[in-house]
């Protein structure tokens, strides 16, 4: 039987912050009923992650009937969502929970732009206490998460430098240089800096439609993130082509 971790204690995680785009605009336009209507449509994806977390969490702390013992414990991502912001907290600083905490952004990102609500964030490492129960969470990954995100100015996320190194020591090299987490030159407040982007259109599709859309939402400097939203769009589809024919020329060799 695995021990239940002690919430009140520190521990070694990957934390995602995403935060919604013009909310405070979208209220003053669209009205509360819309807005919390439109962030109610998001629930789906954020109960789906909370339904896998509690499935895991009982699995670990039911005895298990046979005697033969597990290699590796099931990993599972954590999610709080208020207001205008969802955060997402890692069960511990595996390989397997850094790839899930990826992916559960990713999806989040593609699910929010595919219903025209506009998200960024970021993802970072280390030591964090996390108590459900009373609501505390504290640590510096959600502060280099948060502080990073406000960076950017583009649609997704990007993985912070301790993320980075992280999954790094844990030997995920072909993540990071995969077209799930590869190296872009963001647009970021201070200018094109290169981070390991998040790619979130792998879980959707019509992501330009999509992102076209939102140019009826804003003017002026908002739509420089959907400018820059859509080059990246270009970028990686154009990466993803030569990796679809780099695959051929090896069969054809």
């Amino acid at each position: 039987m695995v021990e239940k971790r002690d919430n009140n204690k520190p521990y070694d995680c990957f934390v995602a912050f995403l935060d919604i785009m013009g909310f405070k605009d979208r209220l003053n336009r669209d009205g509360h009923e819309n807005v919390q209507k439109l962030l109610e449509s998001l629930n789906a994806e954020i109960e789906n992650i909370k339904i896998e977390a509690k499935m895991i969490l009982q699995e670990q702390l039911t005895p298990q009937k046979t005697t033969e013992t597990k290699n590796t414990t099931p990993t599972y991502t954590i999610p709080v969502s208020f207001s205008d912001s969802i955060i997402l907290f890692s069960s511990d600083d595996s390989e397997d929970s850094a790839l899930n905490i990826i992916l559960d952004t990713a999806d989040i990102i593609a699910k929010a732009i595919s219903k025209e609500i506009p998200m960024k964030g970021a993802i970072a490492f280390g030591k964090m206490t996390t108590n459900t129960n009373t609501s505390l969470y504290l640590g510096q990954p959600l502060i280099d998460a948060y502080e990073l995100h406000k960076e950017l100015k583009i649609y997704g996320a990007v993985l912070h430098h301790s993320a980075e190194k992280r999954m790094g020591d844990l030997g995920m090299g072909n993540i990071l240089n995969s077209l799930i987490a590869r190296k872009y030159p963001v647009p970021m407040k201070s200018g094109e800096i290169e981070h390991h982007f998040i790619n979130w259109a792998f879980m959707s599709v019509n992501n330009v439609n999509s992102i076209d859309k939102l140019y009826n939402t804003v003017s002026g400097e908002p739509r420089l993130y959907i400018d820059n939203t859509i080059k990246y769009l270009d970028w990686i589809e154009t990466q993803r082509a030569k990796l679809t024919q780099k695959k051929a020329n090896k069969i054809l060799a």
